[in-house]
């Protein structure tokens, strides 16, 4: 709703047409198909139509094409079929122009607009639960069936081996809370909370909470060019001669305006002023010819001193024919500029070309996380290419594909290429939400990066749409995330945040199911072979405050293991415990209880101690156990001992809190008199801690296979 909203803010309140011979200024909703709309500089636009009058028109395009340019506007007939980009004799209602006047005929308005089409597009994309989202809803479903399966066997082998109902009630009672990870929905949003704070860090706002763990699971990142791979503006890089003197000439014929310390204006412009900002040059302004789209060129007479001279800077294609210099020169040169052209440099009589700013280096993190860059532009196909070959994101033509060539594939058609195509040149909004689709139809995780109107539909699409700080408010409300620096670095570094997020909730659901679930095998044995109880209820639910509180929470702070990005991103549908976890929580639970179950065994058939002194043994063996393991799955990518297991100082502290807490009803004599503890010798907790070791090694054995296995190095 919001993105409609502020769609609809791009079109004016009001707008000047010719009625009748008479310019009227009227609402802009009253304007029709037929009407005549007079534009003059800084207007913007209100209704599509086509130019019937145009002089120097320049218009941004950028709300609707993502395009940071100025675009050139004249009036004329065009005999062939081209992009919204290339129909240079018509005007798009929510751009600007920017430069020059005219007037054109109104042809659509409204939903028949383009805007108005990305509005409908934008209204026809539903919203989604986040992977997240879907997957705790199965895990909450199953959990729960689970855990009260798991109560009512209790209750009822209890009754059937003759224990009392009120005795078992408050076993399966205490059993079905401390099965139950409450500390889940608290840990989950603190790392939720914290990945958000660590992506902003990282220069990029998450707008929703949920949306920040999507990052990790994206396989596909769809881009434009400008402003995420490129910088948005010009820079001088080259000059062919005297530089000295070109920055000279610069300093009195750029058109930018000052502000503050930098330039604004177009961006040509503003490449010449800052390519001149420290030149002082002592030349007084007669006269200027401004640059015009159709002369291709802009002069500037000046007075320096009492000598006139004339500056003209232009398209060279142009002025080499009114230099005085031989053919084989005006060749020569023209080669050269073509040359450089081709390399992708915008050539006046100096040159210009987009900083990609790092972006190759990170295109190839990006490949090696498994993730899929592509480009998606409104550029012409060559510059597309040359921008995508230059970063590595594509090697051969063959890998680009324009949005008319789209337009001729089917559905499988293009499912059956899209993995091979890294960039998509000339497209329009409804090739962006189709891209966007074809690629979820494949089992990919989307992630949409967009600054314009006209990517509004497509992010909404995606499973993350991604803003650019520099985007349209149309695009920041549809966007799960704002980058606030408009690097594609910025995106991959989110990421990696994502997946960060995602290995802490994995790890924090391992320890506290694995401690929810330790109780079950002993007490169920315990009843099946009539014994007493080896653990009460009340000192259950302890175990569970113990574990469940601090030692959950330290996880969440986990800074990430050092081979996150070396893996590929989890498949769509992945639940949220794979095989391996599954694997911990069975030797934790099973093997560490059957060990218990063993020295319970032992010292009741063998009478050892009194029933209260082997609750105390057990209370003490479960809580130790908790405590130590969760130094083992807080790294699935590597060894206990491979790593610094004090690295997290929140979980060293919150072990000794829990450590605390475990002792507190056993030395605190009005709590230990409630819970029915004694005193354990020495050799009783070295053995305790030789318990908790077990565990520990066991946990360690299966992450050593296991990374055998999956050929993980961290």
């Amino acid at each position: 709703d919001k993105s409609l909203e502020a769609i609809s803010a791009f079109l004016p309140m009001h707008a000047r047409v010719r009625r009748e011979g008479e310019v009227h200024t009227i609402d802009a909703k009253d304007i029709v198909p037929g009407d005549i709309v007079v534009l003059q500089t800084g207007d913007k636009i209100t209704a599509d139509g086509r130019l019937t009058m145009a002089r120097s028109m320049e218009v941004n395009e950028a709300p609707l094409t993502g395009e940071s340019e100025a675009v050139a506007k004249r009036e004329e007939t065009m005999t062939e079929v081209v992009s919204v980009s290339d129909q240079s004799n018509m005007v798009f209602a929510g751009t600007v122009l920017v430069a020059g006047r005219g007037e054109y005929v109104v042809t659509a308005t409204g939903l028949s607009t383009q805007i108005g089409q990305i509005s409908d597009l934008v209204s026809g994309v539903k919203d989604e639960a986040t992977p997240l989202q879907r997957q705790l809803t199965i895990f909450a479903r199953f959990l729960g069936a689970g855990i009260l399966l798991l109560a009512l066997l209790v209750y009822g082998i209890g009754i059937w081996r003759g224990f009392g109902a009120v005795e078992m009630f408050q076993v399966s009672v205490a059993l079905a809370v401390s099965a139950v990870p409450e500390g889940l929905v608290i840990a989950m949003t603190v790392i939720l909370a914290i990945g958000m704070q660590r992506i902003l860090a990282r220069k990029a706002l998450v707008r929703k909470l949920v949306g920040a763990e999507t990052l990790g699971s994206v396989s596909v990142i769809c881009m434009d060019k400008t402003g995420t791979l490129t910088t948005g503006e010009m820079e001088i890089v080259r000059v062919e001669g005297d530089e000295q003197r070109v920055k000279e000439r610069f300093a009195v014929t750029h058109t930018a305006a000052q502000e503050g310390n930098d330039f604004v204006g177009s961006p040509t412009e503003v490449a010449m002023a800052r390519f001149a900002r420290d030149v002082k040059y002592a030349a007084t302004v007669v006269e200027e010819l401004p640059f015009d789209s159709s002369r291709k060129f802009k002069a500037t007479r000046v007075m320096q001193g009492h000598e006139a001279r004339l500056y003209v800077v232009g398209a060279p294609e142009i002025l080499f024919d009114r230099l005085d210099m031989s053919d084989q020169q005006r060749r020569q040169w023209l080669e050269r500029t073509q040359e450089m052209a081709r390399e992708g440099l915008r050539v006046l009589l100096v040159c210009e070309r987009e900083d990609v700013g790092g972006a190759e280096e990170t295109v190839q993190k990006a490949r090696t996380a498994g993730l899929h860059p592509v480009m998606i532009t409104g550029d012409h196909p060559e510059t597309a290419f040359v921008i995508a070959q230059r970063v590595g994101l594509a090697s051969r033509p063959e890998e680009v594909i324009t949005g008319e060539r789209l337009d001729e594939m089917s559905d499988d058609q293009l499912s059956g290429c899209i993995a091979q195509l890294s960039v998509f040149a000339r497209v329009l909004p409804r090739h962006k939400l189709r891209l966007v689709r074809a690629w979820q139809e494949k089992g990919a995780s989307v992630a949409m990066i967009g600054d314009g109107v006209n990517d509004a539909a497509a992010m909404k699409a995606a499973a993350i749409g991604v803003a650019l700080g520099s985007g349209t408010e149309v695009t920041k409300e549809t966007a799960d995330m704002v980058l606030l620096a408009n690097r594609f670095k910025t995106i991959v570094a989110a990421i990696r945040e994502g997946r960060i997020m995602f290995d802490n909730i994995r790890k924090m659901i391992v320890y506290l199911l694995s401690d929810s679930f330790a109780e079950i095998i002993l007490i169920l044995a315990a009843l099946l072979l009539s014994l007493p109880l080896p653990i009460l209820p009340a000192q259950i639910l302890w175990i569970n405050l113990v574990t469940d509180g601090f030692s959950s929470i330290a996880l969440t702070f986990e800074k990430g293991e050092s081979g996150v990005m070396r893996e590929p991103p989890r498949k769509k549908g992945e639940p949220l415990l794979n095989t391996e976890m599954k694997i911990i929580i069975f030797v934790i639970g099973i093997m560490t209880n059957l060990v218990l179950l063993a020295v319970y065994l032992y010292m009741i058939y063998n009478s050892v101690a009194s029933l209260d002194h082997i609750r105390t043994f057990i209370f003490a063996a479960l809580g130790m156990d908790s405590l130590l393991y969760v130094f083992a799955v807080r790294t699935f990518r590597s060894s206990i001992f491979a790593s610094n297991p004090f690295a997290n100082r929140y979980l060293v502290a919150a072990t000794f809190v829990g450590f605390g807490l475990l002792l507190l009803p056993m030395v605190f004599p009005p709590l230990r008199e409630a819970f029915a503890f004694t005193s354990l010798t020495l050799v009783e907790w070295g053995l305790v801690v030789g318990l908790g070791l077990l565990t520990l090694i066991l946990i360690e054995i299966v992450k050593f296979f296991s990374m055998r296995i999956h050929k993980r190095v961290s």
